[in-house]
């Protein structure tokens, strides 16, 4: 007798359950990545330490001063295996430069693990307000000075003159320039006992002519013995009420940004 079957007879094969095999999975790639992060984070905090402290150390800052390292987007573990950081942007809220005293800004791009290779660009910014353009007067002989000032885009120095028994207020409206790496002040505009003088007018004067000399004459700044030799002053220009100095280097290694300047008369010490 054959034996029949009904449909309730044949069973559904049984389903495996694999759901908790890709909940193990998901926690365990959280697990990896929550890890990773927190490794970056360690690897981009140690190497904001080190920058910060070679760029304090190289220029001298006082260690107490805020110092703030941006190291831009992007893994730090995965550059540092490259062997270079992308970017690196520096922000120092007080930086003195022999008598100037400002603000300073630095962005570097490619910046090598290894010091001995070279950083693809490095670039800062030092920003002298106006209360520091005062550092200035030692650089303006020739007046017997009462302030210093930004006025109208230049830098005002103001005080007395005195030339064959006469003493006469004066006042000399210099516009800063880069001048083969130096600081150039290039007198601009004259006020000599309240009377506006353009420098043209001062030369030419028949009565007048005996100041031109001295007063008119450029002032040079050497800043070349504060900063790393590798940096070169290329623009100098009044924005808005601050003295803004740009220096710049391309392919200079990081070992070589410990090295200073010269000033042709030599170094003040």
């Amino acid at each position: 007798m054959t034996e029949s079957r009904t449909l309730s007879d044949i069973r559904a094969p049984r389903r495996r359950r694999r759901w908790p095999w890709l909940v193990a999975l998901v926690v365990f790639l959280l697990v990896l990545v929550a890890t990773l992060i927190a490794l970056d984070g360690m690897a981009r905090d140690f190497a904001r330490d080190q920058i910060r402290s070679r760029f304090v150390s190289t220029l001298e800052i006082d260690p107490a001063t805020p110092v703030t390292v941006d190291l831009g987007p992007g893994s730090i573990i995965l550059q540092g295996l490259s062997g270079r950081i992308d970017s690196v942007d520096i922000t120092a809220s007080t930086l003195s430069i022999g008598s100037l005293t400002g603000s300073a800004v630095v962005h570097a791009e490619g910046v090598p693990i290894d010091s001995k290779k070279s950083v693809e660009s490095l670039s800062i910014s030092f920003s002298v307000p106006e209360s520091g353009v005062a550092g200035l007067a030692g650089n303006l002989d020739g007046i017997d000075l009462q302030s210093v000032v930004i006025e109208k885009g230049e830098i005002l120095a103001s005080g007395t003159v005195s030339r064959l028994g006469l003493t006469l207020p004066v006042g000399l409206g210099f516009t800063p320039s880069a001048e083969n790496g130096q600081l150039q002040l290039t007198p601009t505009s004259v006020q000599l006992d309240g009377t506006s003088y353009t420098t043209e007018e001062l030369r030419s004067s028949p009565t007048l002519g005996f100041l031109v000399d001295e007063l008119l004459a450029p002032r040079t700044v050497c800043i070349a013995d504060r900063l790393p030799a590798s940096l070169t002053l290329t623009r100098v220009a009044v924005v808005n009420d601050s003295l803004v100095l740009s220096a710049g280097a391309h392919d200079t290694t990081l070992g070589a940004l410990g090295t200073r300047g010269e000033c042709a008369g030599g170094n003040v010490p």
